[in-house]
């Protein structure tokens, strides 16, 4: 039975012709002689996805979330807790999807839900686009998506904290705003944490190549596009070049 319904869903996925490479069956690597999954996170892995959910983003979101609810209660200022707003509006409700997934080999599959090592479950609000992200999308990326609700938020959040705590000392004392400081140390030191292992171990393997993390060489982009006429037909429009 489960066998049955996988040779329907790879018959229906090969029927799809924007369906990547990625999830065709793997005798199609072989048959083309692709060796490209030794380079590239190219297939669904289940253990990278248990790396990058139970290492990589669960550890500094457990912090985060801790520091930020502890901060609300000891200043009493709860508007720092928009920022979870925001996190509803990237993953939920689709906009980091928008802006980026929907540009991912692995939207490609025919289910209603996304199936990757970051939003796994997600469901699909968007279309597939096989053509790269724009400067514009690029900069929602790296401002909008990461940099500033996953970094600077957090920190000058934190650094907020220690403000506060330090012109009230009377009130709180040495333990309280000590205690602070670690917490923002801890906070500061996850999100580092975060992105260096986001860029050193998942961005050079990466098959979403325009996002502007992405760490693949050129060299095996153009390897995987050629084993994509659809994407790389849209990559072609949009001005890419594919070194001969």
């Amino acid at each position: 039975m489960n066998e049955d319904i996988k040779g329907k869903r790879q018959e229906s996925t090969s029927k799809n012709p924007a369906t990547a490479c990625t999830w065709l069956s793997e005798s199609n690597c072989k048959d083309k002689g692709c060796n490209l999954h030794g380079q590239l996170a190219c297939r669904w892995d289940p253990k990278e996805y248990i790396f990058a959910i139970g290492i990589v983003q669960s550890v500094p979101s457990l912090i985060l979330t801790f520091t930020f609810i502890y901060i609300g209660i000891v200043t009493g200022n709860w508007w720092s807790m928009l920022i979870f707003g925001w996190l509803i509006i990237m993953w939920p409700l689709g906009f980091e999807q928008l802006v980026l997934c929907r540009h991912c080999p692995f939207f490609t599959d025919c289910k209603k839900t996304l199936t990757c090592w970051a939003l796994r479950f997600w469901p699909k609000w968007w279309k597939y686009s096989p053509r790269p992200l724009n400067p514009l999308e690029k900069i929602i990326v790296s401002h909008l998506l990461f940099s500033i609700p996953m970094f600077f938020w957090p920190v000058g959040w934190c650094a907020y904290g220690i403000y506060y705590m330090a012109t009230n000392y009377h009130s709180f004392g040495l333990i309280a705003l000590l205690g602070m400081i670690g917490l923002s140390f801890a906070v500061t030191l996850t999100h580092v944490q975060f992105f260096l292992i986001l860029w050193s171990k998942l961005c050079t393997r990466c098959v979403n190549f325009s996002c502007p993390f992405n760490k693949v060489s050129k060299e095996t982009v153009d390897a995987y596009l050629e084993m994509n006429p659809v994407m790389k037909a849209a990559w072609i429009d949009s001005g890419y070049e594919i070194d001969k």
